[in-house]
């Protein structure tokens, strides 16, 4: 279990890095029909903080939002970063230097 300091060590609060990705994941989904799909991947990606448990957690929610195109572009979105993340390796990458 993280303490306090921890999650403000790590820059991230428990399910906070969940919450950006779902928003951002929505938000894209509703406003942006015709948005760059790589670039929002890429997006996802960077939000999430190499957590793939970020992206499942964000995707779980999305199940619990009314059904529509822009909810479905929400998942797609989610599922393409994580097809993305798990084929190059993107969780195991260390950029700490450690």
């Amino acid at each position: 279990m993280a303490t306090e300091g921890e999650g403000q060590e790590s820059g991230w609060v428990a399910g906070e890095s969940s919450d950006v990705l779902f928003d951002h994941a929505v938000h894209v989904g509703a406003a942006l029909e015709g948005a760059d799909h790589d670039e929002v991947v890429a997006e996802l990606l960077a939000l999430s903080g190499r957590r793939r448990a970020a992206l499942e957690d964000a995707l779980a929610r999305t199940r619990y939002l009314h059904p529509g195109d822009d909810v479905s572009r929400a998942e797609d979105l989610l599922r393409a970063a994580l097809r993305h993340g798990d084929a190059t390796g993107y969780w195991r990458i260390d950029l700490t230097g450690e």
